[in-house]
């Protein structure tokens, strides 16, 4: 006399490995991700942001990715979306509006008016893209 597991066992063993399998893989990708995007960082000098206000909306929702990379004042145009630390050593991702001698005036996409000061610095922070939603799943 043989003992089997019946089939329905051995079904819900099967789906099991399938769903570990899946998530394992997923786990492999989204590690592999990240030591991409470090090395990325420490050999290219990128800086990842993520978005954690609308003011960039709808263009950069909240919770977008983005890559950013250090660029002096002088090479910057209107119209590019910069990151910038302020006085208060909070970082502020906007939209050049100008680059004058006093600093950079920058504008939220979703304000009505330009930041208040402007912002005299040296460098900022230059987007080079931005992926909606994927700074949800970094953070």
């Amino acid at each position: 006399m043989s003992l089997r597991k019946s089939s329905t066992v051995e079904n819900k063993n099967k789906i099991a490995c399938g769903w570990q399998g899946l998530m394992l893989n997923l786990g492999a990708v989204l590690g592999s991700l990240c030591i991409l995007m470090t090395a990325m960082t420490l050999i290219f000098g990128f800086k990842p942001l993520i978005f954690a206000s609308g003011s960039m909306a709808p263009e950069i929702p909240t919770g977008s990715f983005g890559l950013a990379v250090t660029t002096p004042v002088s090479e910057l145009d209107p119209g590019q979306v910069v990151s910038v630390v302020a006085a208060d050593q909070m970082r502020v991702t906007h939209r050049i509006l100008e680059n004058t001698p006093l600093g950079l005036i920058l504008k939220g996409d979703a304000n009505t008016v330009a930041d208040l000061q402007p912002y005299a610095v040296e460098s900022a922070d230059r987007l080079l893209f931005s992926v909606p939603n994927l700074g949800y799943v970094i953070g």
